[in-house]
């Protein structure tokens, strides 16, 4: 199972319901949406994917197998972007 950590030194700032990501190092930022922008807030809030995905579905009133997929997008573009970390377990 993979684990993802995302970076401590991120700048996060809630917009409407967006949320704008600061990387200090690079000075780029990005913006996520409502549902992109809760799915961050409670995995770090918790570090834990079936808990965050459970949430999502439940709020969102969608399958858990949809918001593994999306929490997973997430992660994984954050990774790409240097934003996070993921490691094999």
């Amino acid at each position: 199972m993979q684990t993802y950590r995302i970076s401590e030194q991120l700048l996060l700032q809630a917009v409407n319901e967006e949320m704008v990501i600061l990387d200090p190092d690079s000075g780029r930022y990005f913006t996520l949406n409502e549902v992109g922008s809760e799915m961050l807030g409670r995995f770090r809030e918790k570090g834990d994917i079936d808990d965050t995905v459970a949430y999502i579905a439940s709020r969102y009133e969608v399958g858990e197998e949809t918001a593994r997929r999306d929490l997973l997008a997430l992660l994984d573009d954050l990774v790409t972007h240097g934003l996070a970390e993921a490691d094999s377990a």
